[in-house]
């Protein structure tokens, strides 16, 4: 998985480390990602920059996309299958919750 038209992909693994690709020429590296990028590390969660696959993605704790327009949006579901227990997991809150006062800070 590489991103959507207008989104980054980003999934959570079982140990709980944050997966997204690396941005190149494949991938939109944007104010929102850096901004996700800042959080994830202030906060000290583990990220990782690396293509993941469909499966991992269906497999994984947590997923979320993240865009100037959606902010940080938890995916609870891929392909008709839930993500996890179907609902936005609290990693994916946490994060958008932070998200969204770093937005407002910045206002």
């Amino acid at each position: 998985m590489t991103e959507g038209t207008s989104t980054n992909a980003w999934i959570v693994t079982a140990d709980n480390t944050v997966l997204t690709r690396a941005a190149d020429h494949a991938i939109l590296n944007g104010i929102t990602r850096a901004a996700i990028f800042d959080i994830i590390h202030r906060e000290g969660y583990r990220l990782v920059e690396r293509p993941f696959t469909v499966g991992e993605a269906k497999a994984a704790r947590e997923a979320f996309l993240t865009s100037t327009t959606a902010d940080l949006l938890p995916v609870v579901r891929i392909d008709g299958d839930p993500v996890a227990d179907g609902k936005p997991g609290p990693l994916s809150r946490k994060l958008r919750e932070a998200y969204l006062r770093h937005a407002a800070a910045a206002a």
